[in-house]
């Protein structure tokens, strides 16, 4: 065994490119312009119906998450949404829309559904 220390590694950029696990990414509903499906069905939709949309996507990822339907105003704590559930749907949702968001803003569904609005219309669109 030895070590050769190596500059740049040009041949791991084209190595990753190729392999089947990259191939699982780039299928995630990313576009080649690298927005999302979610992005694309919201620049369709005139800005007013962006909130029901996104409760509407969240409500669904909940439904996922915690195995049943939930009221969009009632806290999701409520619903037993634990920080691994919390982390889950953070996840899911940032995947989904490139946004951030804190842990802190996963109250209700529709609490986040306006955060993730007011984060995702151009300034002076709403």
């Amino acid at each position: 065994t030895g070590y050769a220390p190596i500059t740049g590694t040009p041949w791991l950029s084209v190595f990753a490119e190729r392999s089947p696990f990259a191939e699982a990414f780039r299928s995630t509903g990313q576009s080649a312009t690298g927005t999302s499906k979610l992005r694309a069905e919201l620049d369709d939709l005139p800005p007013d119906e962006w909130a029901a949309k996104l409760r509407h996507v969240i409500s669904d990822q909940v439904s996922v998450i915690l195995r049943r339907s939930v009221d969009p105003d009632r806290p999701l704590s409520e619903y037993g949404m634990d920080s691994l559930g919390a982390l889950e749907l953070r996840t899911r949702i940032e995947n989904e829309t490139g946004i951030r968001i804190s842990a802190t803003g996963i109250t209700t569904v529709h609490g986040l559904a306006d955060l993730l609005c007011e984060k995702l219309l151009p300034a002076g669109a709403a």
